[in-house]
């Protein structure tokens, strides 16, 4: 780190709970995870501002907490609909930070998980600028290490591909392993499967309103 030494910030977020994600990425070896560690303590103090509240980012889009399951997974919802031309990459890493962080902060039951539903309807040319997907991935690769339990796109149209394969060599087998692909009705089959009645109804209403008008 920077200087050498935790910011107040960065300290408060060193919980048990969280040191032991890094933990058990590298097998118990502290030294290596303590160097991965280290780069989410500093994608932390980076975007300080924007997870403490203290600045609210530009929205760029309909990416919210959703729902939460019954198992006390979280689950967050991005429709391409209602997603604007992704040209400040900032703002979208910024919003997408404050939006995984809150799925974090909403976790309960001991769940340490969330889901990521991308809803690909209205999906069109614009957002084939990838520019963005090097930082959301970053935050998942480390910042929100071992957080996210499945990534469910749907409704995937052919011309999607080149943003999945693209985001697939940028991530990690295992991480590419949790994603998978659905219909609209096959997405809530499955979120009632694993989530229950409650959050099948949120996410069939969200499914439904991003088609309205």
């Amino acid at each position: 780190l920077p200087a050498g030494r935790l910011s107040a910030f960065q300290r408060a977020w060193c919980t048990p709970e969280n040191v032991s994600i890094y933990m058990r990425g590298r097998g118990g070896q502290v030294q290596a995870a303590a160097e991965i560690l280290a780069q989410a303590l500093q994608w932390r103090e980076e975007f300080q501002d924007v997870l403490s509240g203290v600045r609210v980012p530009a929205w760029q889009s309909d990416f919210r907490v959703l729902t939460r399951c019954e198992s006390g997974h979280t689950m967050v919802y991005l429709c391409y609909r209602h997603h604007v031309p992704p040209s400040n990459i900032q703002a979208i890493v910024e919003h997408g930070a404050v939006v995984l962080e809150h799925a974090v902060r909403a976790l309960r039951h001991g769940a340490e998980q969330f889901d990521v539903l991308v809803d690909c309807y209205g999906f069109n040319a614009t957002h084939l600028d990838c520019r963005s997907l090097v930082g959301i991935l970053r935050m998942i690769q480390q910042p929100f290490r071992d957080r996210l339990r499945t990534a469910i796109f749907i409704g995937a149209p052919s011309a999607f591909s080149f943003v999945f394969r693209l985001g697939s060599r940028i991530v990690k087998e295992e991480t590419r392993r949790k994603a998978r692909f659905a219909a609209p009705e096959e997405a809530v089959a499955y979120v009632l499967e694993v989530g229950g009645p409650v959050a099948a109804r949120a996410v069939e209403g969200a499914i439904a309103a991003s088609r309205e008008g």
